[in-house]
């Protein structure tokens, strides 16, 4: 760049920028660094309860799968009852 012939060899701050202007991007600057330090903080705290969730998660899969092997014993022990009591001789009690 050139000013006037002179060539600039490095780069300076105008005078004419505000204070406010300033003094505001480092305002902004400084929430965001406090925003994204809250963010990341949810984020963690939000991929521990995940991982508490998924343990859970598989717990009930092997609860559920034990629970469907107990109904389906009860089933045949049904079945098998019944047709023991089927095969029974029918008796009367007090003769």
């Amino acid at each position: 760049m050139t000013n006037d012939g002179e060539q600039q060899t490095h780069w300076t701050l105008d005078r004419r920028i505000p204070v406010g202007l300033l003094v505001g991007l480092l305002v902004q600057t400084g929430v965001f660094l406090f925003w994204i330090g809250a963010l990341s903080s949810q984020v963690q705290q939000n991929t521990a309860e995940l991982k508490l969730k998924q343990a859970d998660a598989s717990r009930i899969a092997v609860t559920e799968t034990q629970i469907n092997s107990l109904t389906t014993s009860i089933n045949r022990l049904n079945s098998t009852m019944d047709r023991l009591i089927q095969r029974a001789p029918s008796t009367r009690q007090g003769d």
